[in-house]
């Protein structure tokens, strides 16, 4: 029963989230969305060096690229 008095307040429509103006994005949105991609590509470049270092250059290890 309480449930139902509850419900009654609510809105039937749920409204969507708030988008952001350009300067937000610009000062803050923007940016840290590049260093997330700065971050994974070094990430992933680190990852394929020591695969290739592992399988690929396995004798020669970090001087593989001299």
């Amino acid at each position: 029963m309480a449930d139902s008095r509850r419900d009654v307040n609510r809105p039937d429509t749920a409204q969507p989230p708030r988008r952001h103006g350009l300067l937000y994005n610009l000062l803050w949105g923007w940016p840290w969305a590049l260093a997330g991609m700065v971050l994974s590509s070094l990430l992933l470049s680190l990852l394929v060096e020591y695969v290739g270092i592992t399988f690929f250059w396995p004798g020669q290890g970090a001087g593989h690229s001299e």
